[in-house]
């Protein structure tokens, strides 16, 4: 992403780009890394779009681990 800020109106716009595609390997190391640290967490923040090859229904899952460790979930996303 990046950030173009204008000092005159103090207008900020960001411009946001895919994500690289996931692959397995990315995908289980995450997976591994996030539910070592849900064993910490109140809260999870999901956000943003899902990576190219990306199964579309992440962040269902993602939220079903979090809820088994009773993390809060807050989910800031758009589209399907």
């Amino acid at each position: 992403m990046h950030n173009i800020f204008d000092k005159k109106t103090q207008d900020t716009t960001d411009i946001n780009e895919a994500g690289i595609p996931m692959t397995a390997e990315i995908l289980n190391s995450f997976m591994e890394k996030y539910k070592s640290h849900l064993k910490s967490a109140d809260y999870v923040v999901l956000a943003g779009s899902i990576p190219p090859g990306t199964d579309e229904r992440i962040y269902r899952i993602l939220g079903e681990e979090a809820s088994k460790q009773n993390v809060r979930v807050i989910l800031d996303t758009e589209g399907q």
